[in-house]
């Protein structure tokens, strides 16, 4: 019985060694899968996020592009250069009308956040503080103007950078939150840009598109301007501990308030901006999470069924010695029936028949003594 025991457990132990080399080659494979699938899932969405900003950039650009055109007109020109004093003033105020040519060749998206303009004329090389009111537009999906609002707004107006962006709380309740775009107007009287061109852009629809297409909550995002400072920011907390972006790739994973998140970096090579999304590694790698599960319960089916294989086929090549020990109990040889099922096996019907005539060969031996 213990020869029996021992031949079943090597033969199981081999069968296993088998099962254990198939199930490591599926795990190594499955893991080089996977790496293959993260890669390529942070590709894609490096490239949904590139297309956000690359919108955003468009908008600025066409922005900039406009500004250059809008410098060329004539009643702008003149107002610029009939101001001998050199002192600030509201030199005119445009809303986005078919009456300025200029306005109406932007595209859709970008009239979408563009709300008003206001063109200020200001002392080269200084910076000027200054408190106005001016009227609000506001405008309808054809652009024409459907109420007013007064606002008041506190401009700092820069010279040492040629765009600037100013956060600005209106007292009026038909805006949201706003922002100016800050261009130098390219020319003046005495040759210096002594003009300064600022579109009131919706920050809040700005910001939203920063992360369209996300519904997570955790999911947040913000842009940095070549200085350094958060100009835009959605879903960011206040008292939130931002990643450190210098010398790091533009995807690497980072704990938000104990949130597993994952930081996507991307800088703009229109103006240096820097556009960053924090979204948790749970929606990034969700499809990747899914595959894994399949594979778990394909590797653990396949462990469970090749562990029951294992034990029917080792008590299969078992059965023939587990036979031979039985034969050799007294009432097995009684048993002319339990022989029969052993006629296909001719080498164990030998040996069996060889052992009942040496036992009768003996007691012949031991009667004649």
């Amino acid at each position: 019985m213990i020869r029996k025991i021992s031949h079943f457990s090597k033969i199981v132990f081999s069968y296993l060694v088998i099962l254990v080399f198939v199930l490591v080659i599926m795990v190594l494979t499955n893991v080089f899968i996977i790496r293959a699938i993260d890669n390529n899932i942070i590709q894609l969405k490096i490239e949904s996020l590139e297309r956000k900003e690359a919108a955003l950039s468009s908008m600025l650009k066409e922005i900039d592009e406009y500004t250059y055109q809008y410098s060329r007109d004539s009643r702008i020109a003149d107002m610029i250069d009939s101001d001998a004093r050199g002192n600030i003033q509201v030199g005119m105020f445009l809303g986005i009308n078919r009456s300025i040519p200029q306005f109406s060749s932007f595209n859709t998206a970008t009239r979408n956040y563009v709300l008003s303009s206001l063109t200020f004329l200001k002392n080269s090389g200084t910076i000027i503080t200054d408190t106005f009111t001016y009227m609000t537009h506001h405008w309808t999906r054809d652009y024409l103007i459907h109420g007013y609002g007064v606002e008041e707004w506190r401009a700092v107006i820069d010279t040492t950078g040629r765009v600037k962006l100013f956060s600005l709380e209106p007292k009026s309740a038909l805006i949201d939150t706003s922002l100016l775009y800050r261009t130098n107007l390219p020319y003046g009287s005495d040759g210096s840009s002594n003009a300064v061109l600022l579109l009131c852009l919706n920050r809040k629809k700005i910001e939203e598109q920063l992360l369209a297409g996300y519904d997570n909550p955790l999911a947040a995002a913000y842009v940095i301007d070549q200085s350094g400072q958060i100009i835009l920011t959605n879903g960011v907390p206040p008292d939130a501990k931002l990643p450190e972006l210098s010398g790091r790739s533009n995807t690497f994973a980072y704990d938000m308030d104990g949130n597993r998140m994952t930081v996507f970096h991307i800088s703009s090579i229109y103006n240096g901006w820097s556009y960053v999304w924090l979204l948790p590694s749970d929606l990034v790698y969700s499809e990747r999470n899914f595959i894994v599960m399949v594979i778990a319960l394909i590797l653990g089916s396949a462990f469970v069924f090749g562990i029951g294989l294992i034990i029917a086929m080792a008590r299969r090549q078992n059965r023939p010695v587990t036979e031979i020990v039985k034969l050799m109990r007294p009432d097995a040889r009684a048993n002319p029936a339990f022989l029969k099922q052993f006629d296909d096996l001719d080498w164990i019907k030998g040996n069996i028949q060889d052992m009942m005539l040496y036992e009768q060969n003996l007691r012949k031996q031991l009667m004649s003594n």
